[in-house]
């Protein structure tokens, strides 16, 4: 089971990017500006209406820096799922970026590096080795050099529950108890990428939080007990039901614990939606 984090990282010690800010940079580049690249390939006249479009959001970035970042993607075809993550790694490095520092995708991390993580799925499975029982979670890490990447950890139920209390969660007896191990879809945390743990992926041993992102978490988990502040959240739905055991997925409810909403099938069986 992994070791939690003696050490409390505090936005003091890491400046904890807003990733509100990041994402809709992010949408902005793809949505304002990369998506007439779409099925085009990225030869050394696109490169050059490319960097130029991304210098109207970024204009402290000079046109070299990002020539070398993109120099990997030379004669590739940009596909939608390609120009998504290009904007997301420039959006989640903006602060390297301008300080005319290229950023690749990730092959090596070379150094201890804190970095925000949002959790996006959960797996229930136990052990196969100790036979504990918890899950597999999925996160994104959502800035630094391994933006916009997925990593995979298998906690147990008991490292789940002490993780949760201290994302924003309460105890048991108190007003916003953790019930399920699904409730932590969609909490952010803060992680401390390791070289040493990152073998052809990003790894993380310690794991904790920072106010900004507590206050993102706990948005949400009034939300999942029906509140907003002082005030009544109406689930969408209408549903009185716990949001851990709702079909509804966090595409439709920002309250959900899950990404697609399920629909009966002629079996009875909660079958994902289809998305485009």
């Amino acid at each position: 089971m992994p070791k939690q984090n003696k050490m409390q990282a505090t936005e003091t010690d890491y400046r904890v990017p807003s990733i509100t800010n990041i994402i809709n940079l992010r949408d902005k580049l793809v949505n304002r500006y990369l998506f007439e690249f779409n099925g085009l390939r990225l030869d050394a006249n696109n490169i050059q209406i490319f960097a130029a479009k991304v210098q109207k959001v970024m204009p402290k970035v000079k046109t070299d820096v990002i020539y070398d970042s993109m120099e990997h993607m030379a004669g590739e075809i940009l596909t939608p799922r390609v120009l998504r993550e290009t904007a997301w790694r420039f959006a989640g490095n903006k602060r390297k970026l301008e300080q005319q520092e290229p950023m690749h995708p990730w092959t090596v991390q070379r150094e201890l590096e804190w970095a925000p993580v949002q959790i996006i799925a959960c797996t229930p499975e136990a052990n196969p080795r100790s036979k504990f029982f918890g899950a597999n979670y999925v996160m994104r890490v959502m800035a630094g050099s391994a933006c916009p990447m997925l990593v995979v950890k298998w906690w147990s139920s008991k490292f789940v529950k002490s993780l949760a209390i201290k994302g924003g969660y309460t105890r048991r007896r108190n007003k916003y108890p953790f019930q399920d191990i699904s409730e932590l879809v969609n909490m952010r945390f803060l992680v401390q990428l390791e070289p040493k743990l990152s073998r052809g992926k990003p790894g993380f041993a310690q794991i904790t939080t920072a106010s900004s992102l507590i206050k993102w978490n706990r948005a949400i988990i009034q939300k999942r007990f029906r509140k907003d502040g002082r005030k009544i959240w109406s689930c969408p739905m209408r549903y009185t039901h716990p949001c851990f055991k709702c079909h509804v997925g966090y595409l439709d409810c920002e309250a959900a614990v899950h990404k697609d909403t399920f629909q009966r099938n002629d079996n009875g069986n909660s079958v994902p939606q289809e998305r485009g």
